[in-house]
């Protein structure tokens, strides 16, 4: 594989990937259920009470009621390991464990509750599963869906004594490798579907009776038929999703972690995983802005009940086993949009085993809470071996509210017994568990007398009883015509909402139907609009087209949900065949025109692109709109599509050019194809390097530079942004209000040769309104020769830009610069914005219309353009660019074959005393995949004056190839280099990848023979940062800013940082030997989202790596630097997984000893937030 297919983005960051086996600490003993009791806090008024414990049940999952208002409880003996047993998939070393026992998993019911709480009486329904984590039962309560290693399972007690004898498989086969959570949150509704969610990491395929065919792999959610007879995605994404909960109106939220904790979820949508990027669409909307302090979240219930007082009527609770809480979400709301407002927690323990996963409002009100009970959870808190790991203890709590205004909880809540009119009786309860149930009943039990007895009464029935009624109408017999028209006017939205909801399930709709649903998009209640507009996406029509665009216009800038359920719905538009067309024969005024060209953008299909450039010539160019036909020319592998999109942008300007042809190009590799065979897109890649590689051996054109005060200046402000000209038009700023007015710094052009002028357009606030000018936004133009300010404008303190000149007369023909500065950091009132710099001085990277130099790099590899060589040579002699563009320059030049031009630079780069580490590694690496033998005595000699750290970075390099480890090992032998570096991970795990001579592989084991164990050394370090840490008075604050430079790129801790490694929310809660075990030593326990794979690629280089996604025939992973490089699977030889965490081995000898303290003291620092009494 040449060197030039590699492909990279920075993201640079040490990644933590936190365990614990050496500094283990003993837990507390397990407390008695009454001990425990006493331990909990809640809010005034409400009582906890224990149901039931061990031995009753092993460790409870999933909690759910039958009809007649019996728990049912799923636990568990075997998790995390699964039983051996058939559909139990092989896995790999990091999920060893277990034994050959039969699974050994039951199900219990428990009938009836004492007043303190205490089951009455408890039966196990099913015994011998293998991790049931998701159940429910249906019916009347003699019949249950339990999933169990590997199937959902239809479980049925066919003589009524209450035990289970009959098991038939309902669908499968899930995923099992991870046992975290599988297939879980079994939740029916009045629809007449379950819902579930599929958890991390596994791979699914199911068949359902109807042979339709659904593949899930990690997060995910779906519904079911209770009969087997059909299974669907409902949404996709998510990391882990555990637990799901129906609001009154039919929106359905669940629980996740490592993304946000709850999400309201819109069908269809696309939410974050590990690593995966947003469709064009984008990620679907949240509904909280921060993780609750921890990474594990599960089992969230609504509370539709009137058992607790009014103030926590419409909560949601959560459980929090990592925090060891069960948390109380308030819900505002933006037209059909909730915002979570979280309160004191609802639920704390100050026992250590109390392990909340999850949580369900029973039909009497109560909240029942399933109790873990264990000292140990995962979420890289501690491995799964762990000793004291516990698999029989578990309790289910109840809380009660007995305060002032109680009612005492009913004495049954059967609703068995019931006839056809006591169960419309009950669609009236304000229990909605209670109406859900009832309404399941009337369709079981009743399918021939229940919509008659609905008819019947309908001038009496409540609101309620109208929208879980019509429900029932509609799954038995068809709700009429007329009977559709005045539920669509009802005068309560609620029923306004099921209406729309019950025809979205429709499979074809009639012309009445049509447009109920259309003009429901003008409902004044949002929601109902919602459910509107996601009914039509269900129901492409041209016609529909008008009033989702009218309503989305309409509709609140802060009601994401319903802004988004409308674009979905357009979106699908697009998807139908036929319906570019249909559209391109209607007639639509500009404001539509724009809207839908907007969608057509992000449709992502053949037809949709075609459209837009049918509709798309010189003078009208939309170069987004370019971009996305790019990518479909190439999807769709239409020539003509690529030559009229060149056509098009034939003499305008080539960087704009160069962002539509990376589009194309990354589009070609994610098919397999190698874009460099295209013909069209050859000549083109050519033609714009012509244009462009000038470019390479200069400087960026605008550059961001922080303040040295980095507490202030979290990132670069400027982002495009349109703003008003005096001259009443309307034009794209680099504006620094977009990415927060606190941030600050600098914008920085490279230098050019002053002109006699230079013109600019700027608008902007510096201070309160009323107060003095802070005057520390500004614009000045400055000398390079001496660094004198020549000229200076400040901001106008004015939304509208105002033109301003810099006269320039006396300095014309010298070399300057011009920086923009935003220093003034207040939240508000604090920002500058600039356009229009003319003559251009250099170009304005105003947005992201334009392609970077980035784009330039990776064109001249893909296309192997040779034309660009005499700039690459100037690029790499050039101390005017940063030492990794000229990195860049020369890992080009390498793949030209020019290494004797190349060598001689890297040798210096890598001697040279200034040379940043981080780069120095780089090059390192660059000579020891060479095959080259005075690349590899670079390496060897300067082993010799290195420090140990540098040491093993220079191994790290050579035994990326057989011959670099004979050089390595050569050189250990003369005494050039230590022989420790071959006990650091990284390079074993090289070593061990490559193909060796037999006398090189004896040689390396006879170095290593008298070597102290690397193990106690490393277990020593960790017990003298333990003591340091533990002596020290290093406040948290240096921590914090260690955390910002070293950890954020890839770690997030609230709103801080990025998603790459385990989010370290809540990581305080573990001790501080624990903390520093996991940041010495991140290869002990990694946990399987964190897993590196290694690669093998055919011309012999060595890649680790954590994947971060699959694009097409593309490997996306992210490297020991953070940087993210695609990989073409057809050059992969091979590939494995890695037991190395992607954080270096050495992270803590890459910082002073102070500053690691202060990290810890930090990390230490970041615990849930105090529950409230």
């Amino acid at each position: 594989m040449n060197c030039l297919r590699f492909v990279s983005a920075a993201l640079s960051c040490a990644l933590l990937v936190f365990s614990s086996v050496g500094a283990t600490l003993a837990a507390e003993p397990a407390k008695s259920p009454e001990e425990q009791q006493k331990l909990f806090h809640l809010p005034p008024g409400f009582e906890i009470q224990l149901v039931l414990s061990d031995p009753d049940i092993g460790q409870p999952m999933n909690l759910n009621f039958d009809a007649r208002g019996r728990l049912w409880v799923t636990s568990s003996v075997e998790y995390p390991y699964p039983a051996n047993g058939p559909g139990v998939q092989p896995r790999p070393e990091r999920f060893q464990g277990g034994d050959n026992k039969a699974p050994r998993d039951w199900v219990v019911v428990v009938d009836g509750f004492e007043e303190n709480g205490n089951a009455k009486k408890v039966t196990r329904f099913v015994s011998g599963l293998n991790i049931p984590i998701g159940e429910t039962p249906i019916g009347a309560g003699d019949e249950a869906i339990v999933y169990s290693i590997p199937n959902i399972d239809k479980i049925v007690d066919t003589d009524g004594d209450g035990v289970a004898d009959e098991r038939t498989k309902l669908y499968g086969s899930i995923g099992n490798v991870d046992t975290h959570g599988m297939s879980n949150g079994y939740t029916p509704w009045i629809d007449g579907w379950i819902y579930g969610c599929h958890g991390f990491s596994n791979t699914s395929e199911i068949t359902d009776e109807a042979g339709h065919v659904t593949k899930m792999q990690s997060g995910n959610t779906y519904r079911f038929r209770k009969d087997g007879s059909r299974f669907e995605q409902f949404t996709y994404g998510q990391v882990n999703p555990f637990g799901m909960t129906f609001d009154p109106l039919g929106n359905l939220y669940d629980a996740d972690c490592h993304s946000m904790p709850v999400y309201l979820l819109l069908r269809g949508a696309l939410y974050p995983h590990f690593g995966n990027q947003p469709d064009a669409l984008g990620f679907g909307p949240t509904m909280i802005d921060h993780n609750h302090g921890s990474t594990g979240i599960c089992g969230p219930a609504y509370y539709a009940a009137n058992q607790f007082p009014a103030d926590f009527h419409d909560n949601i609770f959560i459980c929090n086993p990592v925090s060891q809480v069960v948390h109380r979400d308030k819900l505002k709301r933006f037209g059909s949009t909730y915002l979570v407002d979280s309160q004191p927690d609802m639920v704390t323990c100050d026992d250590t085993w109390f392990r909340p996963v999850d949580v369900m409002v029973g039909p009497n009100g109560a909240l029942y809470i399933a109790d873990f009970y264990n000292p140990i959870i995962g979420h890289y808190e501690s491995p799964l071996e762990h000793p004291d790991r516990d698999r029989t203890h578990g309790r289910v709590w109840r809380v009660v509210y007995t305060g002032e205004g109680a009612a005492p909880l009913p004495d049954s809540t059967d609703i068995t017994k019931l006839n056809v009119d006591g169960l419309i009786d009950k669609l009236d309860d304000p229990n909605l568990l209670v109406r859900t149930l009832a309404t399941n009943l009337l369709v079981d039990n009743f399918a021939g007398t229940a919509s008659d007895a609905l008819r019947a009464r309908v001038t009496d029935l409540t609101p309620w009883q109208v929208a879980h009624g019509l429900w029932v109408v509609e799954r038995l017999d068809g709700i009429e015509p007329v009977e559709l028209e005045h539920l669509s006017i009802h005068e309560e939205a609620i029923v306004r909402v099921h209406t729309m909801r019950a025809l979205a399930e429709r499979p074809e709709w009639n012309e009445l139907e049509f447009r109920i649903v259309r003009e429901a998009l003008s409902d004044e209640d949002a929601f109902v609009v919602r459910t509107a507009a996601d009914a039509l996406g269900r129901h492409p029509d041209v016609r529909n087209v008008s009033p989702l665009i009218a309503a989305w216009n309409k509709a609140l800038p802060e009601d994401t949900h319903l802004v988004y359920t409308i674009r979905l719905a357009l979106r699908e538009h697009f998807r139908s065949p036929g319906f570019a067309q249909a559209i391109q024969q209607s007639q639509w005024s500009k404001a539509q025109l724009t809207r839908l060209i907007e969608m057509a953008k992000v449709s992502e299909t053949g037809e949709a692109a075609e459209w837009l450039i049918v509709n798309t010539t010189p003078e009208t160019l939309d170069w987004e709109v370019l971009r996305r036909v790019a990518r479909q020319a190439s999807q769709q592998s239409k020539p003509a599509m690529l030559e009229r999109v060149v056509e098009l942008v034939s003499g305008k300007e080539p960087w704009q050019q160069l962002a539509v042809l990376r589009e194309f190009t990354k589009a070609e590799q994610e098919a397999g194809r190698r874009p460099s065979e295209n013909a069209i897109a050859k000549q083109w890649a050519d033609q714009l390097v012509g244009a462009l590689s000038g470019e390479l051996s200069q400087p960026d054109a605008w550059t961001f530079a922080r303040f040295s005060d980095a507490s202030v200046n979290k990132q670069n402000p400027w982002a495009p942004r349109s703003r008003k000209k005096s001259t009443g038009e309307s034009a794209e700023f680099l504006d620094s209000i977009v990415n927060g007015e606190k941030n600050t710094g600098i914008l920085r052009s490279r230098p050019f040769v002053l002109p006699a002028e230079v013109s600019f357009w700027m608008c902007g606030q510096d201070g309160y309104p009323n107060q003095p000018d802070a005057k520390q936004n500004y614009v000045q133009l400055k000398l390079v020769d001496n660094g004198t300010v020549i000229s200076k404008h400040f901001g106008p303190r004015n939304d509208t830009a105002h033109q301003f000149t810099f006269k320039t007369d006396e300095h014309a023909g010298k070399r300057g610069y011009i920086e923009i500065v935003d220093g003034n950091s207040s939240d508000s009132w604090a920002w500058i914005a600039v356009q229009g710099f003319s003559p251009e001085v250099p170009a304005f990277p105003v947005n992201d219309q334009r392609g970077k130099k980035d784009d330039l790099w990776s064109t001249i590899a893909v296309y192997s353009v040779q034309g660009a060589t005499a700039d690459l040579e100037r690029a790499i002699e050039s101390d005017e660019l940063p030492i990794d563009q000229r990195l860049g320059a020369a890992r080009l030049l390498l793949g030209f074959d020019h290494g004797d031009v190349v060598l001689p630079k890297l040798t210096i780069w890598l001697q040279d005393a200034n040379t940043l580490e981080s780069v120095r590694s780089d090059i390192a690496k660059l000579l020891g995949s060479l095959s080259d033998n005075n690349a590899q005595s670079e390496l060897v000699a300067a082993m010799q004056s290195a420090a140990a750290i540098r040491q093993a970075e220079l191994a790290l390099a050579l035994t990326q190839r057989p011959e670099g480890v004979s050089a390595l090992i050569d050189g250990i032998e003369a005494g050039k280099a230590s022989a420790y570096v071959l006990q650091d991970p990284r390079v074993q795990q090289q070593i061990d990848q490559l193909k060796l001579t037999d006398d090189l592989t004896a040689k390396i084991g006879q170095l290593k023979k008298d070597l102290p164990a690397r193990e106690q050394q490393v277990q020593d370090q960790i017990d003298r940062l333990i003591a340091a840490v533990t002596a020290s008075d290093v406040p948290a604050e240096v921590g914090a800013k260690s955390f910002e430079k070293r950890c954020a790129t890839c770690h997030k801790l609230g709103n801080q940082g990025q998603l790459i490694g385990p989010q370290l929310d809540g990581v305080g809660i573990r001790p501080v030997a624990r903390i520093v075990e996991d940041v010495v030593d991140p290869s002990r326990n990694v946990d399987a989202a964190f897993r590196t794979v290694l690669i093998q690629t055919f011309d012999g280089q060595i890649i680790s790596g954590l994947p971060r996604r699959e694009e097409g025939e593309i490997l996306v992973l992210a490297n020991s630097e953070g940087k993210e490089i695609r990989i073409a699977k057809e050059d992969i030889d091979l590939q494995k997984s890695s037991p190395l965490s992607l954080m270096p081995s050495n992270f803590v000898e890459q910082i002073p000893q102070e500053e690691f303290v202060g990290l810890i003291r930090y990390l230490k620092s970041q615990q849930s937030k105090p529950a409230a009494e």
